[in-house]
């Protein structure tokens, strides 16, 4: 053989060589950009439907495993948040439930024994009818303030 035709071969051989590594390259950065895809599409569904699933990826690379974890970290602290908010929620609307509830019921009381201090009569009639018309109107609010935590749970 010539040197010329091992040269020849060596360029073919080097070519050859190149074009495996360029197409290596290639299929590996479109392999990363399918699941980028993948993983972003997931993504969108997974905040589309509110639901509770995690990303998953099958790879070997580090990054989209590490990525992914990372995503699935900030999936899990929503989630969190979520549930905080929704218990805070809850315990607020309880609480104004409560709170009516206990000034309803004094105020209830307080109206039955001015009805029997006018029933009976040890007391000017003017003073305990004004007394009476502030405790209603107190009772109306308290009424309005029961009815709107109820409208809200």
């Amino acid at each position: 053989m010539s040197e010329q035709t091992i040269i020849f071969f060596l360029l073919i051989c080097i070519a050859l060589l190149i074009g495996v590594i360029l197409y290596q390259q290639f299929a590996f950065r479109s392999g990363i950009q399918t699941k980028l895809r993948k993983i972003s599409g997931k993504l969108k569904e997974i905040t589309d439907t509110d639901s509770d699933e995690r990303v998953m990826v099958f790879t070997e690379n580090k990054e989209l495993m590490e990525l992914a974890a990372q995503i699935n970290r900030l999936l899990e602290n929503h989630l969190k948040v979520k549930a905080d908010y929704r218990r805070a929620e809850i315990a607020s609307k309880k609480m104004l439930s409560n709170i009516s509830h206990d000034i309803k019921t004094p105020m209830t009381v307080i109206l039955g024994y001015l009805e029997i201090m006018r029933i009976n009569g040890k007391s000017t009639d003017e003073l305990l009818g004004k007394i009476e018309q502030k405790a209603e109107n107190v009772m109306e609010l308290i009424n309005q303030f029961f009815t709107l935590a109820k409208l809200e749970s």
